[in-house]
């Protein structure tokens, strides 16, 4: 028997589209480390699924379920949570003021 790690929770399992948010995607993370003991040899006939959402409308919060990867053999299988990374907000008027005044600012600088 010996223990096999998959994914570690701090990596990046993909990103998923946000509509109607001050940006326009979300990196997505594993909630928790993947991994099993395992009798020898079966790693190799290990498979691994990963299912995200196609798009989501902001707002997004921090370690919101976005998806799951599955991993399986044969014989069983386990899931992991895919979750937001970081927070989205909503791209509102004072959010879409905000960015348009902080562009505004930086077009002056560079003509300088």
């Amino acid at each position: 028997m010996n223990i096999k790690n998959w994914q570690k929770r701090v990596n990046l399992a993909g990103n998923v589209s946000v509509n109607k948010g001050i940006n326009s995607n979300v990196d997505v993370v594993f909630a928790e480390d993947a991994g099993a003991l395992l009798k020898k040899g079966e790693g190799q006939n290990l498979n691994q699924s990963i299912e995200l959402e196609e798009s989501i409308t902001a707002p997004v919060s921090e370690g919101q379920k976005l998806g799951k990867a599955i991993y399986s053999n044969n014989e069983e299988s386990i899931s992991v949570d895919l979750i937001a990374k970081n927070s989205v907000d909503s791209l509102g008027f004072f959010n879409v003021a905000k960015m348009v005044y902080g562009k505004w600012f930086t077009l002056f600088r560079e003509g300088k």
